[in-house]
């Protein structure tokens, strides 16, 4: 679901607020890494990454630059697309550990070529 509320561009995809800036095609030059803030197509793709091997929630925090309330969204929104999986760290641990699944990684090695075409120069 994608809703856009009043002309602040706030919006929200999948039950994630975030603001930016709309932008055409007509009006669009240069790197598109470059037209402003990380989408969540982006944080998605970080957290992922950072959890490949398994992560604790504090660490995939620190590394994708996210507060405990964002990363809290975002980990709810990974584990119930199965994007992401929880592990113990031990039996007496009441840590979870976040690990990508086979469906994350795809979900990375489409990001990653999604990127390679968009960084293709224009003509």
């Amino acid at each position: 679901m994608h809703v856009q509320l009043n002309d602040d561009k706030t919006e929200f995809s999948d039950g994630i607020a975030w603001q930016g800036k709309s932008s055409s095609v007509e009006s669009v030059d240069g790197n598109y890494r470059r037209w402003g803030n990380r989408g969540w197509f982006e944080i998605i793709n970080n957290i992922l990454t950072e959890s490949w091997n398994g992560s604790m929630k504090t660490h995939i925090m620190n590394k994708c630059n996210l507060n405990s309330r964002q990363v809290e969204n975002y980990l709810h929104f990974l584990l119930t697309r199965r994007l992401l999986a929880t592990h113990q760290k031990s039996t007496a641990s009441r840590r979870a550990i976040y690990k990508t699944t086979e469906l994350g990684r795809k979900y990375v090695e489409i990001f990653k070529r999604m990127d390679e075409f968009f960084s293709i120069p224009p003509l």
